[in-house]
């Protein structure tokens, strides 16, 4: 369920913990430097499943901690909450580089966000 799903989720929650908790919250990426390597043990950035190969990744950092709601798609827990140390996540040295893949996401993000706010926020 969780494919292809880490930064619309991000997204999502990023937004509630802000709004609703005030909370410093951050997306952090990482996308292995080519295309070729996804899914290798020589990605270096993102997400590295229990085989060692890395794959492309977003997840959000509070306080020292990563927070992952997708680490499920390469057969992590569904839900992880972990420090930032955890070698299993790496973030790109440039995140900037994700900018446009937030922009064109949150267009449908905020419309979740409106259905949310609606059906359970008082």
């Amino acid at each position: 369920v969780s494919t292809y799903m880490c930064r619309y989720s991000c997204i999502f929650l990023i937004n509630i913990l802000k709004k609703e908790y005030e909370l410093d919250c951050q997306i952090i990426n990482g996308r292995p430097k080519f295309k070729y390597l996804e899914g290798t043990k020589f990605g270096k950035y993102g997400y590295k499943d229990v085989k060692g190969k890395w794959y492309d990744h977003s997840w959000i950092t509070l306080n020292n901690k990563i927070i992952d709601l997708t680490s499920d798609q390469f057969g992590g827990d569904k839900v992880v909450f972990t420090t930032i140390n955890n070698c299993n996540y790496n973030p790109s040295p440039n995140q900037k580089a994700f900018e446009q893949d937030f922009t064109s996401l949150t267009p449908v993000v905020n419309k979740w966000i409106k259905y949310y706010e609606a059906s359970y926020v008082d």
